[in-house]
């Protein structure tokens, strides 16, 4: 299924949206639509997402990029109410270069930056290499 920018399903997917429910209703009519045997649905997501300029998830390995800076994941996706491992808490942060902490978040080596310590901060002096 692919949905394009501004469409339902897009903003529905998007991976800062942390609560999502539908619900839906059985009319016999609409009279105002003049429509018979009708299933209403809506849902809400939030917060919102779909920001043209930006993609709904970055590549990468299940929950290392979690906005709670923490890599707990139940089921693949970020779980931002988890504090210890159990069967809906599991740490799945990877530390590239820095060492994983109790609370599964990484603790970045110096010059490194970043979920995963996988951003190398640049020095002054390096960035006069760049310009």
């Amino acid at each position: 299924m692919e949905f394009g920018p501004g469409e339902f399903g897009a903003a529905m997917i998007w991976a800062t949206s942390t609560d999502f429910g539908c619900a839906y209703a059985s009319c016999d009519t609409i009279a105002t639509a003049d429509i018979s045997n009708a299933i209403l649905m809506t849902c809400y997501y939030g917060p919102g997402g779909d920001i043209a300029t930006t993609e709904p998830f970055k590549e990468g390995s299940n929950c290392t990029q979690c906005s709670s800076r923490r890599g707990w994941c139940y089921e693949g996706l970020c779980n931002s109410e988890c504090n210890a491992s159990s069967d809906e808490c599991d740490c799945q942060a990877h530390c590239y270069c820095g060492i994983l902490q109790a609370d599964c978040s990484c603790k970045c080596f110096n010059g490194w930056n970043g979920n995963d310590c996988s951003g190398k901060l640049l020095r002054v002096y390096d960035l006069a290499e760049v310009f």
